[in-house]
């Protein structure tokens, strides 16, 4: 768990000043305006899913730390298996005597979550921020590590070439309208890219 007494503000601003920036630099370097990078330094207002994404990219941190639900800055790779993410879902409900969906209903995320994951379908961090936070658990417990202590399964070129690409969706650089065979083409870059970091690795 993160420091019980750190803030969002508080990180932001810890992260600033290690990073040698200005609120100016942070404020274009990210695409936030100003007055609203100073409100969140300044704890006046909470940054929302997109804001907190944006910041955790721009500062190379996890989105647990910038949330102060974490002292782990670096945010691993995660198996994101909807398998998972569901039975940590339903412990961590279960460890506060809550219904899941309460949970899910309360948090704004909505029902529709357990039908996705039970389908198999990956949720986006920005859609797990809300849930996190009602919890008040790291996101990282929800999508990475079983709670009984198993960690997570290494990641296949499969995970990580679907985590690339859900990256690059979240910050605005897959337009929607990519043809299957587009879309076929940039997998198998991804995957010629992570064949070529595993031989690298394999010759160190």
């Amino acid at each position: 768990m993160g420091d019980s007494m750190a803030t969002i503000g508080d990180r932001l601003k810890e992260l600033r000043i290690t990073a040698h920036k200005t609120q100016l630099d942070v404020s274009e370097g990210t695409g936030i305006a100003l007055r609203s990078y100073r409100y969140y330094e300044s704890g006046e207002r909470k940054p929302d899913s997109d804001m907190i994404i944006k910041l955790a990219g721009y500062f190379s941190v996890s989105v647990g730390y910038i949330l102060a639900q974490t002292d782990n800055p670096k945010e691993s790779i995660y198996m994101w298996d909807p398998a998972r993410i569901l039975k940590n879902i339903s412990k961590i409900c279960e460890l506060d005597e809550l219904r899941i969906e309460q949970a899910l209903e309360e948090s704004g995320v909505g029902l529709s979550l357990i039908n996705d994951l039970n389908n198999g379908i990956r949720p986006t961090i920005k859609r797990m921020i809300p849930l996190a936070e009602y919890l008040g658990t790291p996101i990282e417990a929800l999508i990475g590590v079983d709670l009984n202590g198993e960690p997570a399964k290494p990641a296949t070129h499969d995970d990580i070439a679907n985590g690339i690409v859900e990256m690059l969706t979240e910050k605005g650089l897959m337009h929607d309208n990519m043809t299957p065979d587009e879309i076929k083409v940039l997998y198998e870059r991804i995957d010629s890219i992570l064949d070529f970091i595993a031989k690298f690795a394999d010759n160190k």
